[in-house]
């Protein structure tokens, strides 16, 4: 009895009080007030570019000339300018830089509108219905108390934040991602296998998630997935993925990029330490270790893998399913480039991990201790300040950027 109230006269029992008025609004207006307040914001920050009373964001751009280029009768041609601003693009294809497919239903929505504001809002709700899904999947898990945490814990992520900003078909793997595992969990092929195709569409590199995600869901198949015979859920679900995702990978590096880029893929050049094509770069990291080992040994990866479970407040890497994040976060930290910058678009596949670790973890945590409200309260302090810290480190490296 004194341990309940000693529980009840702290932030712990006052965090489950507020949040019984929060469960009243329900995550799913929570998650389009975001989308709402964010799309105002940020569509603000067009405006500002436009009028160049601050730079403009590079790729927002280069996806409108795509998109607009496309609309009127120059498919996926980047360059020229959609709007008159202080940044060139050459006249090239842009799957000779990118595999993105997924461009194409974006199509539809941008004729009726071509703008930035359109494609700003885009990414936005992309990023913010996403919560939606991590709900559902959470709510499979956890308490519906603990399952609005996490997607609050995600909407105030800064990695979440600050990718909507911009514009990257990537940052719609969260909606696509957690789709998947919803729909994997209830036991749904059909939309899963659906989830899986666009989730491939987002980008070339999106299987270096997805197919170590595949071996997770087969390691920890009695307790990811329904109770289905072992046979018929690898059937179903793990080998469409584990093989989509090789397949995927393989045609966008071998067949489709080479298609349209006679130079082959032109980020390889940010590994060219490991060696000038795929081929040299895998086997070097698999013969010589001693290559990247010091570059991936440093501090400033510390830093960096530190940043990024700090926003879940460290209870993610109480699963396993952490480890789906680990091919992609290797993929950051080799590098030459802005890789392991927390706010670009290379995090956005380690937050689907990070968040499927953090739902198992709280799922154990329940289960094992009385006390899963003071971990509610340290999720929600964790990424509070984890948004505070990577901001205030934004604007003070970046505002010359911005013309200020």
């Amino acid at each position: 009895m004194s341990v309940h109230t000693r529980d009840q006269s702290t932030g712990a029992g006052l965090l489950d009080r507020v949040l019984g008025l929060v469960e009243r609004w329900t995550p799913y207006r929570i998650a389009f007030a975001w989308v709402l307040v964010v799309s105002i914001l940020f569509c603000g920050l067009r405006v500002a570019e436009l009028h160049g009373v601050v730079g403009p964001d590079f790729d927002v751009y280069w996806f409108d000339n795509v998109l607009y280029n496309t609309v009127h009768g120059h498919p996926f041609v980047v360059a020229p300018n959609h709007y008159t601003i202080p940044t060139t693009y050459e006249k090239i294809n842009h799957f000779s830089h990118h595999n993105q497919p997924i461009l194409l239903l974006f199509i539809p929505i941008y004729a009726i509108s071509p703008s930035v504001f359109t494609i700003t809002i885009l990414q936005v709700s992309g990023l913010g219905l996403a919560a939606i899904p991590l709900y559902r999947f959470a709510m499979s898990y956890v308490s519906a108390r603990t399952a609005t945490v996490v997607v609050i814990a995600y909407l105030i992520n800064p990695i979440v934040f600050w990718n909507a900003k911009s514009f990257h078909p990537v940052a719609f793997l969260p909606l696509v991602g957690f789709s998947l595992l919803y729909f994997y969990r209830v036991d749904s092929p059909g939309w899963f296998l659906t989830c899986l195709v666009l989730a491939l569409s987002l980008k070339e590199t999106t299987p270096i998630f997805l197919a170590p995600l595949a071996l997770y869901l087969a390691y920890d198949a009695s307790h990811l997935a329904p109770p289905t015979h072992p046979s018929d859920h690898l059937q179903k679900y793990v080998a469409p993925l584990f093989v989509g995702s090789v397949l995927w990978f393989f045609l966008s590096f071998d067949v489709v990029i080479p298609h349209f880029s006679s130079v082959g893929y032109t980020f390889t050049s940010r590994y060219a330490y490991l060696g000038n094509s795929l081929s040299e770069i895998l086997r070097t990291l698999m013969f010589e270790p001693a290559t990247w080992l010091p570059h991936v040994l440093s501090l400033r990866i510390f830093e960096y893998v530190f940043a990024l479970t700090a926003t879940t407040g460290f209870i993610a890497i109480r699963s396993s399913a952490v480890l789906t994040a680990a091919p992609y976060v290797l993929l950051n930290v080799l590098s030459t480039t802005g890789q392991t910058e927390l706010i670009r678009q290379y995090q956005i596949p380690v937050v689907v991990a990070l968040y499927l670790a953090l739902v198992k973890a709280l799922a154990v945590y329940e289960g094992e201790s009385a006390q899963h409200a003071t971990a509610r309260l340290w999720l929600l302090v964790a990424a509070a300040c984890s948004y505070i810290v990577v901001t205030t480190l934004y604007f003070h490296r970046h505002l010359a950027a911005f013309g200020f």
